[in-house]
């Protein structure tokens, strides 16, 4: 690509940009996620550390604050961050909204489930059709088989702004599923098929069970080979399910954190979703620290932890 051809060149422009005007916010902003993005950390990190030292108050030092706390997975840095914002008396409504949105996310990964409605109750107030609240808010309240008919609406806004999105088809047609309604869910879950659903293990996850849920186990069975396949050739190996085979719910968020843990994985399983999910990362990662579990030991000691295709 263009880097690779000109990756030199494109350098020396941009730390040439950054030394000519070393405190000019452009440039370090310019320099710091050119080079950040472009695999080069360490000097990345320089001029973004020095654009906030020289304009601390700048909105644009929060943002900068959050990208890296949420590179390094770092959540109660990210909260802290948030709530530091939000005190602001001349923070703009649409970045308050964003804010509240960030901080609820945040939230639901450390498990303070309360305190992230509350987030998102307050973004909501501001922008009642903002969508990612709306999304995650609506799948977080269907995990939980809680105001379905909430989360349904919630959801409902969302597939009619982006009707071809395969994340938030997903959702609705989940709901509608938890709702009893799998002949209605059906036809969400086929569109988003069409708009690179295939390549999602837990849409085929949902799909495979409403067509079970419908009598047609044969497609069912279609589906349930195409979900092995995806996760044979994606190698997202590792699957968090809890006892009723719901994926990616508030329990296998906790199992998967601390398992990520135990595993000196950096963050959380979101931020990590690589080093969580394929098969030689994850074997390595137990070998350098000397595991020797089998899978029904981890089964166990995990207390829910699942591997779609199994470690030893």
């Amino acid at each position: 690509n263009t880097y690779r051809m000109w990756n030199a060149q494109l350098d020396s422009l941009v730390n040439h940009c950054v030394t000519a005007h070393p405190t000019d916010s452009s440039a370090l902003s310019l320099g710091g996620w050119w080079f950040y993005g472009t695999g080069q950390e360490k000097r990345g990190r320089e001029y973004l550390d020095r654009y906030v030292s020289l304009y601390p108050d700048a909105f644009e030092s929060h943002w900068i604050k959050l990208d890296l706390l949420n590179m390094d997975g770092d959540r109660d840095g990210m909260i802290r961050e948030c709530r530091m914002i939000l005190r602001r008396s001349d923070l703009p409504e649409d970045k308050r909204l964003r804010v509240f949105s960030i901080l609820g996310d945040c939230l639901h990964e450390k498990g303070d489930v309360r305190g992230a409605y509350s987030a998102y109750d307050k973004a909501l107030k501001i922008n009642s059709e903002y969508v990612p609240v709306l999304n995650n808010y609506a799948y977080f309240l269907c995990l939980q088989k809680k105001k379905l008919k909430e989360a349904l609406r919630m959801s409902r806004i969302t597939v009619e702004k982006f009707p071809d999105n395969p994340t938030y088809l997903d959702t609705y047609a989940w709901i509608l599923h938890l709702m009893g309604r799998d002949s209605e869910a059906k036809p969400y879950f086929k569109h988003a098929l069409l708009y690179g659903g295939k390549d999602n293990s837990e849409l085929l996850l949902h799909y495979a069970a409403v067509l079970e849920a419908l009598g047609e186990k044969d497609l069912a069975s279609y589906y349930k080979t195409l979900l092995e396949y995806a996760l044979e050739y994606s190698e997202r190996q590792v699957v968090f399910v809890d006892s009723d085979n719901n994926i990616y719910n508030e329990e296998g968020v906790i199992i998967g954190t601390r398992l990520a843990d135990d595993l000196g994985l950096r963050g959380n399983p979101y931020s990590n979703i690589d080093n969580m999910t394929k098969k030689a990362t994850f074997q390595d990662n137990l070998f350098k620290r000397d595991y020797s579990y089998t899978l029904d030991e981890l089964n166990r000691y995990y207390g829910g932890v699942v591997f779609a295709n199994p470690i030893y």
